[in-house]
C-alpha cells in the first residue's frame, strides 16, 4: 500500500480532543487498509489530507479500493459492519462519528466517482481562532471518552 500526505502548510488547530482526532485517523486508515486488502487493484493507495476552508479545516482520507457502493448513508450505525464476524464489530465509524460531531464537526463518505474508484471520508473542523474563547475553567481534559460537560453553557465547541 503506497501512503501518502497532502498537508496544506500553516494549518490553524482544530478544535478536537487531541486524543480523539487520533484515534480518529487511526480508524479511517486502518478502514481504508482493510478496503484495499479486499481490492483488485494492482496499486493501492491511501491519501490522507488537510486543507483549509475559510475558518475550517477539511481533513480527509481516501483510498482506492473497491468504494462504499449503495453504503454511504449505514457506515456510521452502529455495529454495521462489511467486515467478517472475527475483524470487526462495526463500532470503529460510529465512534468516529461521535467524536466529530462531539467537536462540532461534520463528517461524510462517499464512493469517489468514476472512472475512480474508493471511497473518501471527510471531516469538517472548526478553527480554534474562529471559535468564540471559552472560560480556561470550560475546557474539558482529554479522557478519550467523549467530550465533558461544560459547566458554562454545555457548548462542546469549547472542548479544544
Amino acid at each position: 500500500i503506497d501512503a501518502s500526505l497532502d498537508i496544506a502548510p500553516d494549518l490553524p488547530d482544530v478544535l478536537a480532543v487531541p486524543v480523539q482526532l487520533e484515534q480518529t485517523l487511526i480508524n479511517l486508515i486502518v478502514n481504508a487498509m482493510h478496503a484495499l486488502d479486499a481490492s483488485r487493484q494492482p496499486a493501492r493507495n491511501i491519501t490522507v489530507s488537510a486543507r483549509r476552508h475559510g475558518n475550517r479545516v477539511a481533513l480527509s482520507v481516501e483510498d482506492n479500493g473497491p468504494g462504499l457502493g449503495l453504503m454511504e448513508d449505514r457506515v456510521f450505525d452502529p455495529f454495521f459492519t462489511t467486515k467478517d464476524a472475527h475483524s470487526g464489530m462495526g463500532l470503529g465509524l460510529a465512534l468516529v462519528h461521535g467524536f466529530v460531531e462531539s467537536w462540532g464537526g461534520t463528517i461524510t463518505a462517499a464512493s469517489r466517482r468514476p472512472p475512480r474508484t474508493g471511497a473518501i471520508f471527510t471531516i469538517m473542523l472548526n478553527a480554534s481562532e474562529a471559535a468564540p474563547p471559552c472560560p480556561a475553567a470550560s475546557r474539558p481534559a482529554p479522557s478519550g471518552l467523549g467530550p465533558a460537560p461544560t459547566p458554562d453553557n454545555g457548548d462542546p465547541s469549547c472542548a479544544s
